[in-house]
């Protein structure tokens, strides 16, 4: 069946141990690109164990193609094999060329490979860019390697510049390098 006039997807991968980068690669190349008219989108692949930095670079390929996408929530919780070069491929290459995003929601929990780059890249080359954010949810619990520097960091160099935000949550639980006093 024809859908392009789709306007919202939810697709829920989670605990699938048979999806990989090539899976994401079929999903962003022969699905998400015909989706012209998508408003919302919600990608669950948590728990994924075979998803890498490249699945994160096939999904950037199909997001970017979504010019009228309002509404995204990506999560990759537990997927351990992802670090901060995948941040910054979904990062860089997808979520940034997205113009009209209003919501966003980001899921790492549990990917113990991202570090302050991996927050780094999200902030000073990504969220400076969504100018119409609104809503910002990020969640790096159990990235044990992020410090109050990328808090830091991500609030500074990213945060600040989203001038329509109103809400926003930082999930950053058995972060624990993380020192209270430093985040301001």
């Amino acid at each position: 069946k024809d859908l392009k006039q789709l306007e919202s997807l939810k697709l829920d991968f989670s605990d699938s141990q048979k999806i990989t980068d090539n899976g994401i690669q079929k999903i962003s190349s022969k699905a998400l690109k015909h989706l012209k008219q998508l408003q919302s989108l919600k990608l669950k692949f948590s728990d994924c164990l075979k998803i890498t930095d490249r699945g994160l670079k096939n999904c950037a390929k199909g997001l970017k193609k979504l010019q009228e996408l309002k509404s995204l929530k990506l999560d990759f919780s537990e997927c351990r094999n992802l670090t901060n070069n995948g941040v910054k491929k979904v990062y860089c290459k997808g979520i940034k060329k997205l113009p009209l995003l209003t919501s966003l929601s980001l899921n790492f929990d549990g990917c113990d490979q991202i570090t302050n780059q991996g927050v780094s890249y999200l902030s000073s080359q990504g969220l400076i860019n969504l100018t119409e954010l609104v809503s910002l949810s990020l969640n790096f619990t159990k990235c044990q390697e992020i410090t109050e520097e990328g808090v830091s960091n991500l609030c500074s160099q990213g945060i600040k510049y989203l001038t329509r935000l109103t809400s926003l949550e930082l999930y950053l639980a058995y972060c624990w390098k993380m020192k209270v006093q430093g985040v301001n």
